[in-house]
């Protein structure tokens, strides 16, 4: 409660600019939405900057994403053109072998239910990702699929980790 009506007397002015640091920290699922609603609905001509951990939720209203990496801005964009930059992508190969790393990505090698080795690993690219084998003539198969907020933050993240480890 104190939460809305901090909210409510903050809004009553009208801002051009809110700064909300965690607003969704120990706030239920229905006071969740009622809070996004009221922020977006009272305040259309604002700026909203939100800190949060809790990506689902702001992938589900956020136009533009910006992510921090040890205190250093890395990206500024709008959600959709983020959404296209990243891709999960399965190789199927059909005996094991060795695959070279793709830049900033996860390799994980596995086996597939059918049979032969799988790799996956998240990747930025720069165009649409071939769901094809055309690129790999080894493999039996190539998928390649949209990542959540989430999804693409652990794999930054795990590529910055990587790449301070290598240092």
């Amino acid at each position: 409660m104190r939460v809305k009506a901090a909210l409510a007397s903050s809004l009553a002015y009208r801002p051009r600019l809110i700064v909300l640091d965690e607003p969704f920290s120990g706030l239920d699922v229905l006071v969740r939405e009622q809070l996004i609603e009221s922020i977006l609905e009272r305040t259309p001509e604002a700026t909203v900057f939100l800190a949060s951990h809790d990506l689902a939720e702001i992938e589900s209203f956020a136009s533009h994403i910006g992510y921090l990496n040890d205190g250093n801005l890395e990206f500024v964009e709008e959600m959709p053109t983020l959404s296209e930059r990243f891709r999960e992508m399965e190789i199927t190969l059909g005996e094991a072998a060795a695959l070279p790393r793709p830049a900033g990505s996860m390799a994980e090698p596995g086996t597939n239910r059918r049979g032969g080795a799988l790799y996956g690993f998240a990747i930025r690219c720069g165009a649409q990702p071939r769901g094809d084998s055309a690129a790999l003539p080894a493999a039996k198969e190539v998928t390649a699929r949209v990542l959540s907020l989430r999804s693409i933050v652990v794999a930054l993240a795990k590529s910055a980790r990587s790449s301070k480890g290598a240092k």
